[in-house]
């Protein structure tokens, strides 16, 4: 009976639109799963050491039949879990009130649960919902020496930034480059991570050391091909949209950075989803601001070069260029004009 309802399980999640977003992926098959093991098994802890063994083996089938990738399956496994004791207590339940009469009722149970939600899933639109994601860091330098770092960041380095969960641990690649060619509403961003993903941000809003604002631009499918396949900026499930800085001056010449993305969901699961968001897109943030707090105190730690000044000689009257420390007593008397 177990081995039927897992088999049941990853066919329809296989189904509907390779099973992501919807009722039956996200939510009914677990819940079938542990429904089917709570009333098959004698108790709780052996329906729960089942039913682990049953969720593990149904990643597995993700990973190695279907080709998810680790975000998804992270994603997925804390959604699943409690679906699936949540299917362990109804199908407790009705073990234990129905006796014997358990083995016809939960499988017309689990049957007419899976068929509702297939049927949810192709008639009914996933919602939409919008999100904000916001980090901030406090950087000791002015918006003078924070703001160049925002228009171009090369040759970034894997050490640079921080350690966090997403880029550290799931493998999401870190960032090259961000440059901005042009100037103004209409100048493009150009951004790259790790050796293959690229995409642009395409500035609407520009007020000098104060404020970028941008749409995000995907032209090619790098992302979903070197983070997640079901990682799409611009897909069915998610629509990663807008993004900016804030600059804000502080007292005793420092600055409070602040980067926001904005992003819509597109699943049965909208609020679940964007607590993932929030980790995930916050340690992409906080990595990123790290770099640039850590560069512009860099660069305002370093003197200021010495400001060029133009000498007339006295005996041909051709003016040269010189830095102010490149004179010496030893030279000839020269004047300014």
């Amino acid at each position: 009976m177990v081995v039927a309802a897992f088999g049941l399980a990853v066919i329809m999640v296989s189904f509907v639109d390779g099973g992501a977003g919807g009722l039956v992926a996200l939510v009914a098959v677990p819940f079938v799963v542990g429904l089917v093991i709570g009333a098959a098994s004698p108790g709780f802890g052996t329906a729960f050491a089942v039913n682990v063994a049953a969720m593990a083996a149904m990643l597995g089938v993700a990973v190695f039949v279907m080709q998810e990738g680790a975000i998804c399956l992270v994603m997925l496994s804390p959604l699943w879990l409690v679906m699936s004791l949540a299917g362990i207590a109804a199908g407790r339940g009705i073990a234990e009130s129905t006796g014997r009469k358990a083995d016809g009722i939960v499988p017309v149970v689990a049957a007419c649960l899976l068929g509702a939600s297939l049927a949810f899933d192709f008639l009914v639109p996933r919602p939409t919902d919008s999100y904000v994601v916001t980090r901030s860091v406090e950087i000791a330098a002015g918006p003078h020496a924070v703001w160049p770092h925002l228009l171009s960041m090369q040759q970034i380095d894997p050490d640079e930034g921080e350690w966090n969960f997403t880029q550290s641990v799931l493998g999401v690649p870190r960032p090259v480059s961000a440059v901005v060619a042009g100037t103004g509403a209409g100048a493009i961003r150009h951004g790259r991570w790790g050796p293959h993903v690229s995409f642009e941000e395409h500035l609407f809003g520009w007020q000098d050391r104060a404020s970028l604002d941008w749409r995000f631009v995907f032209p090619n499918d790098t992302v979903q091909l070197y983070t997640d396949h079901r990682i799409d900026p611009d897909g069915p499930m998610l629509h990663v949209r807008t993004g900016g800085y804030r600059l804000t001056a502080l007292p005793n010449g420092r600055t409070r950075l602040d980067l926001y993305t904005a992003y819509q969901a597109m699943t049965v699961v909208n609020p679940y989803a964007s607590l993932w968001g929030e980790v995930m897109l916050g340690d992409i943030q906080s990595n990123i601001l790290a770099i640039v707090r850590d560069r512009a105190e860099a660069s305002a730690s370093q003197p200021a070069a010495p400001e060029p000044v133009v000498l007339v000689s006295q005996r041909t009257g051709i003016p040269s260029i010189r830095s102010s420390s490149d004179t010496s007593p030893s030279d000839p008397p020269e004047s300014a004009p």
